[in-house]
C-alpha cells in the first residue's frame, strides 16, 4: 500500500484445504479473517494462534460453516478473546445453530471439554451484525479503515469483505459462488474493481462442475430408484447451510404431483432442525429475487413445508414412515446422526448414501468420494454408557473426600460465622446488637432453651418454644432447588436469634410474635433479593435519568432481563451438572458397504473456470492465493502469470505458518521514535494528518532489534531539497479561488485566473502556474501552496 504496511499471516488454510485462518495486519490494527474447525478438532494451529489473540482488534467471519467459525467459541472461552467480532445477520444465526448441532454430535458420544454452549452463546453475544453493503469505519488505531460485506452465496448471508483504507482496497473472498441459486443470488463483485490486494482460494480450481439441471436430475433418479425399491436415502448435509438449497428443492419435488413422490417421507435430521427452519423463514430478504418477489406478492415463504418432518433425534426419525428420504448432518460422515445411519444403513443393497460436499482429507466421506468402489471400511465408534456397580462407587469414593470438605466449609453455623450473616434476607426491623454473644457463633443456639426457660417460665416451655420453631413446616411441601431448603433452614435460625434478643431485652415471650417473611413467590419460585437490592442500590439509582425519583421502565426491563438470563444460565448449569457419571467406549467396526453410494455436487460453490474469468475480470494489483492443495495453488499462480501478466512478486502463495508482506512500497519500516525527538518536530497539517521533516540516527535496541529514531547527534543534519507532499485537485483550487473573490474557468483542460494566470496539471502530475508578474499570479500561488505540506 502507498501509506501504510500490510502482512497477512496464515495459520491454517494455505496450500491445503484445512479451515481458513489468516492474521491481516495493516499497521498497528490486526483483523483475524476467519477462524475455522473441522470436525477432529486437530489444535496445531490453534495453538499458534493463542498467544496473538490479545492483539487481535477484530474478527470478520465469512460464512456460517465450522470449517470457518469453528474455533470462535474456543478462542473466546478459553483463550480470552474480547475484541468486536462482525458478520451479516443470518452468519450470526444460522453460525450459532451450527455449532450447537457440532457440540452435540460430540457431547452425547464423547466427553467433549474443547467448548462449551455457554463458549458459544458468548461467542455470538460480541457479534456485531451487519447488512449487505453496510460500511464500518474503525476508531483507535484501526482509524481510517473500513469494511464492508457484499453477497458471496454459497450459503444464506455468507460475505466477501471489502476492506478499505484511504484509497487502497482489500478484498477477502473465499467459498463465494457466481451462479444464482433457488433461494439465493450469486456473488456481487460490483463494488469492487481493480483492488490492490485480492485474497482468494484455490479450492476448486482443479475441478469442473455439471450443470444444475443434470445434477437435479441425477439427484430425483437416486431418489426415486432407491424409494421405489423400497430402501432409504440418506443424503448427507450441513445443519443451517446448504441444507436450505436442498431442503427447498426437495420439497419442491415434493410438491410436485407428477414426480410421483408424493407417496413417500421427506425428513431433516439434525438437533437444532426446528429452530434452523424458523430462522430461515424470517430471513426472506437475504434470498434470492425470484423468492423475495414470490413472498411480497403472495406471502408465501419457502420455508413453510408441508412434507417435510423436523426430527430432532433417531426416536423422532423412527416415528417416520418408511421409505424415506433424510437429510442429516454431519456432511463428513465422522460425527452426527449421518455416522449412526451410515453405520445402520450401508449393509442394505436398497438403500443409498448421496453425499454433497467434499469434505476434508482424512474424513468418512471424503474416503469413499475418492475411492467409489470401496465396499468395506472399519470405522470408530463411540458411545456414552452410564458407570455402574464397582466403577460408580470407586468415583463416588473418590469424590466423597472433596464433597464433605466442601460441606463443612460451606456449612452453616462454622466456627466463627455470625448468625445474622448467613442471609441478606433480614429483615429491616431486626437491630441486632454486636456485643450480643449470640453474635459468635451457631453453636450458641444450644443454650438457646434454658435462657428462653428461665424467660418464659421454666426450661419445658423454653425448650419446647425452641423446637417448634425449628421442626416448622416450610409453607410449600416441595422446594424447588437445595438452595432453598438451605435459606429456610436459615430463616428459623434468624428466629431463635430474635427470641434470644427478646430475651437481652427483658422483654415477655409467653406469646411472641415473629413475622415470617415467606422466600418464595406464589408460584412455588425461590425470591432472590440480590436481584432488586442491586437494582435498587444507591450506585444504580444514581444512574438512572430522573435520579431514581420516578419510573424508570427500561432500565427495570433491562435489570429483569439480565436476572433472567443469569437465572436460566445457572439452571443450565446445574442441569449438566446432574447429568449422571459416564464413560465413552470407543470400538472399532467393520462396515460392509453394499447399499449405493453417490456424490452429487451441492456444494455452491464456483468452479475453476469460473474462478479464472471472475480473477481476470476483477484485474487485481496483487493477489494472494490460499484455501486450496499445492496443485490447485500453483495452478492458479500459473494463470495469473500467463493470462494477467501480474509479475511473479505480485503472486503469493503462503504455506500455513508463513507471513506475507504484502506492502506496496519496499522502504516502509515500523521504528520507534524518542520523546526528545518529538519534541523537536514541527509539524505541518494536511488534512487529516500532520507531517514533519525528521534528521535522526537509526538504533538497533533490544533483544529484537527494534529501529529507534533518535536525535541526530553528530553535527548539523544535511539539507534537503523541499518537499511537497499532497495531490490537490484543481477543481479544488478553483473553489477556493472563488471563495477569495477571484474568476477562475477551465478552458481546456487549464484552470484561467482572472484571464491573467493559467493553473494546469503537467504528465507527471505536478501543478505548473504561469503567468505575468503581478499581485494575481502572486496570491494563486499562494494559495496553491497552501494545499500542499511543505517540508
Amino acid at each position: 500500500m502507498a501509506t501504510c504496511i500490510v502482512k497477512l499471516r496464515a495459520f491454517s488454510g494455505a496450500q491445503s484445504e484445512t479451515p481458513p485462518c489468516f492474521l491481516l495486519q495493516i499497521d498497528e490494527f490486526k483483523l483475524l479473517l476467519d477462524c475455522g474447525w473441522d470436525s477432529s478438532f486437530k489444535a496445531d494451529y490453534v495453538e499458534q494462534l493463542k498467544p496473538v489473540t490479545k492483539e487481535i482488534d477484530a474478527v470478520l467471519l465469512s460464512h456460517s460453516d465450522p470449517f470457518y467459525i469453528g474455533a470462535l467459541p474456543y478462542l473466546v472461552g478459553r483463550c480470552g478473546l474480547t475484541c468486536p467480532i462482525y458478520s451479516t445477520v443470518p452468519v450470526r444465526r444460522m453460525g450459532q445453530m451450527m455449532l450447537y448441532d457440532l457440540h452435540a454430535s460430540h457431547a452425547t458420544v464423547e466427553e467433549f471439554n474443547l467448548f462449551s454452549l455457554d463458549d458459544i452463546d458468548a461467542a455470538f453475544d460480541r457479534v456485531h451484525q451487519l447488512k449487505y453493503q453496510q460500511t464500518v469505519t474503525f476508531e483507535g488505531k484501526g482509524h481510517g479503515i473500513a469494511i464492508t460485506p457484499l453477497p458471496a452465496g454459497h450459503s444464506l448471508g455468507a460475505t466477501l469483505w471489502k476492506i478499505v483504507d484511504g484509497e487502497e482496497e482489500i478484498v477477502y473472498a473465499l467459498g463465494y459462488n457466481h451462479k444464482k441459486e433457488r433461494h439465493l443470488n450469486g456473488a456481487s463483485f460490483d463494488l469492487t474493481f481493480r483492488p490492490s490486494l485480492l485474497i482468494t482460494d484455490c479450492a476448486n480450481m482443479l475441478y469442473n462442475q455439471r450443470r444444475r439441471r443434470a445434477r437435479d436430475e441425477q439427484l430425483m433418479t437416486s431418489i426415486l430408484g432407491t424409494l421405489r425399491d423400497g430402501g432409504n436415502v440418506l443424503i448427507a448435509t450441513d445443519t443451517a447451510g446448504r441444507c436450505l438449497e436442498l431442503t427447498h428443492l426437495l420439497e419442491q419435488l415434493w410438491q410436485n404431483q407428477q414426480s410421483g413422490l408424493m407417496a413417500y417421507s421427506l425428513a431433516l435430521l439434525n438437533c437444532v432442525a426446528h429452530n434452523v427452519v424458523e430462522h430461515a423463514k424470517s430471513q426472506v430478504e437475504w434470498m434470492s429475487d425470484r423468492v423475495t418477489k414470490q413472498f411480497e406478492l403472495s406471502r408465501d415463504n419457502p420455508f413453510n413445508f408441508r412434507y417435510l418432518h423436523v426430527c430432532h433425534s433417531l426416536q423422532d426419525l423412527a416415528r417416520v414412515r418408511e421409505p424415506r428420504v433424510v437429510l442429516a448432518s454431519q456432511a463428513d460422515l465422522d460425527w452426527g446422526f449421518t455416522r449412526q445411519l451410515f453405520q445402520q444403513w450401508a449393509g442394505a443393497e436398497n438403500n443409498a448414501i448421496i453425499l454433497t460436499q467434499r469434505s476434508p482429507p482424512g474424513s468418512l466421506a471424503r474416503h469413499l468420494i475418492d475411492n467409489r468402489n470401496v465396499r468395506h471400511v472399519q470405522i470408530e465408534v463411540k458411545r456414552k454408557v452410564r458407570l455402574e456397580g464397582a466403577e460408580l462407587e470407586a468415583l463416588q469414593r473418590t469424590k466423597r473426600p472433596h464433597a464433605a470438605a466442601a460441606a463443612s466449609s460451606a456449612a452453616p453455623g462454622a466456627a466463627g460465622d455470625p448468625v445474622d450473616g448467613l442471609d441478606d434476607e433480614s429483615s429491616d426491623d431486626e437491630d441486632v446488637d454486636k456485643d450480643d454473644p449470640m453474635n459468635g457463633s451457631v453453636g450458641g443456639v444450644g443454650g438457646l432453651s434454658s435462657a428462653a426457660g428461665a424467660a418464659g417460665g421454666g426450661a419445658g416451655a423454653g425448650s419446647s418454644l425452641s423446637s417448634n420453631l425449628l421442626t416448622a413446616a416450610s409453607p410449600h411441601d416441595i422446594l424447588p432447588n437445595p438452595s432453598a431448603a438451605k435459606r429456610a433452614a436459615q430463616h428459623q435460625q434468624r428466629q431463635l436469634h430474635q427470641l434470644h434478643h427478646l430475651h437481652q431485652q427483658q422483654q415477655q415471650l409467653v406469646y411472641p410474635l415473629v413475622e415470617f417473611r415467606p422466600t418464595f413467590d406464589d408460584y412455588g419460585e425461590p425470591v432472590d433479593p440480590n436481584v432488586f437490592n442491586a437494582l435498587f442500590a444507591p450506585s444504580a439509582v444514581a444512574d438512572l435519568p430522573d435520579g431514581g425519583r420516578g419510573r424508570n421502565t427500561a432500565a427495570l426491563a433491562a435489570a429483569a432481563a439480565a436476572a433472567a438470563a443469569a437465572k436460566a444460565a445457572a439452571e443450565k448449569r446445574a442441569a449438566r451438572d446432574a447429568e449422571p457419571p459416564s464413560k465413552c467406549l470407543v470400538e472399532q467396526v467393520d462396515v460392509d458397504i453394499r447399499c449405493t453410494v453417490a456424490f452429487i455436487d451441492f456444494e455452491g460453490r464456483s468452479d475453476g473456470d469460473a474462478v479464472k474469468k471472475i480473477v481476470s475480470t476483477l484485474k487485481p494489483r496483487e493477489t494472494v492465493l490460499v484455501l486450496g492443495s499445492r496443485d490447485a495453488t500453483d495452478h492458479l499462480a500459473e494463470f495469473c502469470r500467463t493470462n494477467m501478466g501480474l509479475a511473479p512478486e505480485r503472486i503469493h502463495t503462503p504455506a500455513n505458518g508463513e507471513t506475507v508482506d504484502v506492502t506496496k512500497e519496499a522502504h516502509i519500516y515500523q521504528a520507534r521514535v524518542k520523546d526528545s525527538l518529538i519534541s523537536s518536530l514541527t509539524f505541518f497539517p494536511l488534512g487529516e494528518y500532520e507531517l514533519a521533516w525528521v534528521d535522526a540516527s537509526i538504533h538497533l535496541e533490544g533483544p529484537t532489534e527494534q529501529p529507534t529514531l533518535v536525535p541526530w547527534k553528530s553535527g548539523r543534519p544535511p539539507d534537503h531539497k523541499t518537499v511537497f507532499i499532497g495531490e490537490p485537485k484543481l477543481h479544488g483550487v478553483k473553489q477556493r479561488l472563488q471563495e477569495i473573490g477571484m474568476t477562475a474557468e477551465f478552458q481546456g483542460g487549464v484552470l484561467v485566473v482572472n484571464g491573467r494566470v493559467a493553473v494546469k496539471r503537467t504528465e507527471a502530475g505536478r501543478l505548473l502556474i504561469e503567468g505575468a508578474c503581478s499581485e494575481d499570479y502572486f496570491r494563486v500561488r499562494e494559495l496553491v501552496y497552501s494545499q500542499y505540506a511543505i517540508l
